[in-house]
């Protein structure tokens, strides 16, 4: 006795009713709205531009299905994997996704708006194009996505994204709180104007983002490259720019009291009047930078490079010059009021631990 092949809307209700595998079908453009389709498995199956608006799908499994074009809004999904789907140009209008992984998915053009993407995970997926504007993605985790997508509006508050390339990326008017964006690619993004509080960059490449104006609360800029970048009149708080590049970028008028610094370069970069107080800058290089009237007041500044640095009318008062460099650095006008040189006993002991670190090397 044959199979029977479900094609209609009532097969494959009977079809899940009777815990049936859905597997290596064509059900291009069936209208399943409102439909329970919970419990059920499709597999391999072909929903182009099907209606399933409203549709009802817990515990259901999707595997290997093509949905482009379809339409899923007001779906509420939970605790399932989507996996290899083609959801390209997809309705997803006001969906709820909770602890729903997405793997190996193409979102391209798909339309997300309004929906609620909490606690889940994009693996390897594309949303180019996508459009998340006013989506809520609490606490979701992007991982090697390509996401030029448009998240205009929308909660990114914890979420974390990972090794993602961001290019085309519209974050304007989103929520970025606590959110990460590591090693992710995001050369030349406006960020001007935005608040962000305690977002991490770590490893990011940033060249030739516009921050100018932004306000930054404990944001984490490690390792990241903001190769001409422009924070020009940024008010930030408590950041690390621990071994970032800011080679030729624009900090005038900035004010970063408090940032971390160490080891950071600032070569070329425009530092005019901005301030520096209170800023750990530890080994940071400011090599041929122009920092006219830039404030160091109480700034560490400890084995730090000037050196041909323009540092006219700037102000190191009671600022830490350890061991400082500024060979052909223009001082003219400059405060050092209280400031305090290199310490003897201080660069003694830094001079026996090298020593002692190099013998130990030669014995090995």
């Amino acid at each position: 006795m044959s199979r029977h092949i479900p094609q209609t809307r009532e097969d494959v209700l009977a079809a899940i009713a009777n815990r049936e595998f859905l597997e290596d079908l064509v059900l291009d453009g069936i209208d399943l709205s409102g439909a329970d389709l919970s419990g059920g498995w499709f597999e391999r199956v072909s929903l182009r531009h099907a209606i399933l608006r409203g549709a009802r799908i817990e515990r259901t499994a999707f595997r290997e299905c093509d949905l482009a074009g379809a339409d899923l809004s007001d779906i509420r999904l939970e605790g399932t994997a989507l996996q290899h789907m083609q959801l390209k140009g997809a309705r997803l209008h006001n969906c709820h996704f909770e602890r729903v992984a997405f793997q190996d998915c193409d979102l391209a053009g798909a339309d997300l708006s309004g929906s609620r993407l909490h606690y889940c995970t994009v693996q390897d997926s594309t949303l180019a194009k996508a459009r998340l504007a006013g989506a809520d993605c609490l606490r979701s985790c992007f991982v090697k996505c390509r996401a030029g997508a448009s998240f205009d509006q929308c909660d990114l508050s914890h979420a974390v994204f990972v090794d993602c390339d961001l290019s085309g990326v519209v974050l304007r008017g989103s929520r970025l709180n606590r959110t990460a964006l590591l090693s992710a690619q995001l050369d030349g993004h406006d960020f001007s104007d935005m608040e962000l509080s305690y977002v991490q960059f770590s490893f990011a490449s940033l060249r030739g983002c516009n921050f100018q104006k932004a306000r930054l609360t404990g944001v984490g800029f490690l390792q990241c490259d903001l190769t001409g970048s422009d924070f020009s009149e940024a008010r930030t708080g408590q950041c690390l720019f621990r071994e970032a590049r800011l080679t030729g970028a624009r900090l005038c008028r900035g004010r970063f009291v408090c940032g971390m610094f160490m080891q950071a370069s600032l070569e070329q970069a425009d530092l005019s009047d901005a301030d520096f107080s209170d800023a750990l800058c530890e080994g940071a290089s400011f090599r041929h930078c122009q920092a006219q009237g830039a404030r160091f007041f109480r700034a560490d500044l400890s084995h730090a490079d000037l050196s041909h640095g323009f540092f006219a009318g700037a102000d190191f008062s009671s600022a830490n010059l350890h061991r400082v460099r500024r060979e052909e650095a223009f001082m003219d006008r400059a405060s050092f009021a209280n400031s305090r040189g290199t310490d003897p006993q201080r660069a003694r002991s830094e001079d026996w631990l090298l020593q002692h670190r190099g013998d130990q090397d030669n014995e090995l």
